[in-house]
């Protein structure tokens, strides 16, 4: 069966529970959200989604929230 394959979305899904996890944390340590909440809607959709293969409509999104929340990467 010829065609492209999709990859999967486990890495979609990693780094939205990675952002999660930081919002939780933030939360825990300092009573403050660093997420807005529709952020955080969206990434648990991404945890979420019962389809397993990878989702590019979530991608532009997805990379605005890991620049945003990342900590920069060592030269």
């Amino acid at each position: 069966m010829g065609g492209v394959q999709a990859k999967p979305n486990a890495e979609q899904r990693g780094h939205a529970a990675h952002i999660r996890q930081m919002d939780d944390n933030n939360r825990a340590t300092t009573g403050q959200n660093m997420l807005q909440q529709q952020d955080r809607q969206f990434c648990n959709r991404i945890i979420h989604d019962p389809d397993t293969n990878y989702t590019p409509q979530y991608d532009q999104h997805l990379n605005s929230l890991k620049k945003q929340h990342y900590p920069p990467s060592p030269p």
